[in-house]
């Protein structure tokens, strides 16, 4: 009798592990970043971990803003890009891709965000290319510009 209790209990055990269903994998942990574009700079943390990531953009300044986000060709450098800027040269051919674009107006946050995995060892670069009126500097030239190559 004892038995035949030990081997019910140990049937119902596996009757409920079977209804649970297999074991899911890990979900990934997904990295989210909020960058703020002051009057001519971004905010962003200095270190980067590799993997999903979402991106965020507020305004904190006084004029509109862009948050530019670009993947740089490997071996390609914030200095090197910057370089070719001022240079006259087309600036993509040294980017990879583009990730994304987000608009902000002053005092605002983007409505939407960038969703990337960020790639370890490889450089991203932010920008924005605004210009406060026809004749004056893209606010890049003003220093709103950074970059960040992502940990390994």
């Amino acid at each position: 009798m004892r038995l035949s209790r030990q081997l019910t209990a140990m049937l119902s055990a596996a009757a409920i592990l079977a209804a649970c269903g297999p074991a899911s994998p890990a979900t990934p942990k997904i990295n989210e970043v909020n960058v703020a574009g002051l009057d001519y700079a971004f905010q962003l943390p200095d270190s980067l971990a590799p993997g999903p990531t979402f991106f965020r953009f507020s305004n904190t300044g006084k004029v509109p803003h862009e948050m530019i986000l670009a993947l740089l060709k490997p071996g390609v450098t914030l200095g090197q890009l910057m370089a070719e800027m001022q240079a006259g040269k087309d600036p993509q051919t040294m980017m990879e891709g583009m990730g994304g674009i987000l608009i902000a107006g002053p005092g605002a946050e983007s409505l939407g965000s960038i969703h990337l995995n960020l790639l370890p060892g490889r450089t991203y670069v932010w920008a924005c290319s605004f210009q406060d009126t026809p004749d004056a500097k893209p606010h890049i030239e003003l220093g709103m510009v950074a970059g960040r190559t992502i940990r390994e």
